[in-house]
């Protein structure tokens, strides 16, 4: 996926794995990203599962960390119980 997105990486997008983590300023940006983004799946003949698809979210839970527009920040329940 790094390849892919290479030049979206850190400025719109994050990828781990197989995931694609998109984020915006504003819906109307966010639309915009989301056509770049597809556009370039559609060119590396790449596929969205859509059971995982999620495009307007404001909170995901992800890899015990919470991705708000605030940032990223561990999840304090979950680091409670390390």
């Amino acid at each position: 996926m790094t390849p892919v997105f290479r030049e979206y990486i850190v400025n719109f997008v994050h990828v781990y794995l197989d995931d694609i983590f998109i984020y915006s300023s504003s819906i109307e940006e966010h639309e915009e990203h989301l056509r770049m983004v597809f556009n370039k799946l559609r060119e590396a003949q790449l596929y969205l599962s859509q059971d995982k698809v999620d495009l307007y979210s404001k909170r995901m839970d992800y890899l015990s960390h919470l991705i708000t527009d605030a940032g990223i920040h561990a999840d304090v329940v979950k680091m409670q119980k390390i």
